[in-house]
């Protein structure tokens, strides 16, 4: 029996260091538990005064809307703002305008190159004359093959065309195609 009282006494001992160790942990836990509870309060009122000084600016902000004074000055406001446009408008402007003659001469010069590109004979007159002065040649070249901006919207395709080519690879794709139906002919 005595072993029986020994095993019994190493589980009493046993379950006293655990029941120790569990009321410590509790000790523990329970003051956790409250330093968090006063966290709480203390961000409670932090919320509350943070609230409260909302409140108070907002009724601060109503009463400057509803003064006589913010009344009288609207068309000032306005007037400032107005203003603001005008001064980005004129900024934008002139930054636009000096760029602008370029623009109209180039687009201008574009449409005469295209102009004299289409008809034979004008074309022939243009390169007798441009033989005698290569460099405005070959930069009048450079120019008709620069991009001009935004893409022109290319020709429909006719039929024919396979579908995965772009509106513009289809159209050369149907010329060449007459093109050398029309040689064989």
């Amino acid at each position: 029996m005595s072993g029986q009282a020994e095993i019994r006494g190493n589980d009493s001992a046993r379950g006293m260091q655990e029941l120790a160790d569990l009321r410590r942990q509790a000790e523990a836990l329970e003051t956790e538990l409250a330093a968090a509870r006063v966290q709480i309060d203390e961000l409670h009122q932090d919320r509350h005064r943070w609230w409260g000084m909302a409140d108070q600016s907002r009724h601060e902000l109503l009463a400057v809307y509803a003064s006589k004074s913010w009344r009288l000055t609207a068309p000032l406001r306005l007037a400032a703002l107005a203003g603001q446009a005008l001064v980005g408008a004129v900024r934008r402007a002139a930054i636009m305008l000096p760029r602008l003659p370029r623009r109209i001469a180039r687009a201008a010069l574009l449409w005469v190159i295209r102009r004299t590109m289409a008809s034979t004979r004008l074309k022939a007159s243009a390169e007798r004359y441009l033989a005698g002065y290569p460099r405005l040649r070959q930069r009048l070249r450079a120019l008709a093959m620069a991009p001009t901006g935004p893409a022109e919207e290319a020709p429909a395709p006719g039929p024919g065309a396979p579908e995965w080519l772009s509106p513009r690879a289809a159209a050369v794709y149907v010329e060449l195609k007459q093109a050398i139906a029309a040689r064989r002919h």
